[in-house]
């Protein structure tokens, strides 16, 4: 397996993930973060601050675990082609 260059490392990683985790917690009252504030927020710190190109990406998955007696139906539109 080819080794791949990582635009951060692991300490810069962490360093953003505590600060987001922190900001959202005292603005949520210790509520979790949802992965979309961690999603957009990430990528705007990386895209400023760090000059990576950074989109958030985002995408939906359902899990029927207690199946109704009606069908289960999901919908997802398909995301637009990146390029």
């Amino acid at each position: 397996m080819k080794a791949i260059k990582l635009e951060i490392n692991l300490p810069e990683y962490e360093k953003i993930f505590r600060i987001l985790h922190g900001v959202s917690a005292y603005a949520n009252k210790g509520h979790p973060p949802s992965c979309q504030f961690y999603n957009v927020t990430g990528a705007y710190i990386l895209s400023k601050l760090y000059g990576i190109d950074a989109r958030p990406m985002m995408g939906a998955a359902f899990i029927a675990y207690s199946y109704p007696k009606e069908p289960l139906i999901t919908v997802a539109k398909k995301p637009p082609k990146i390029v």
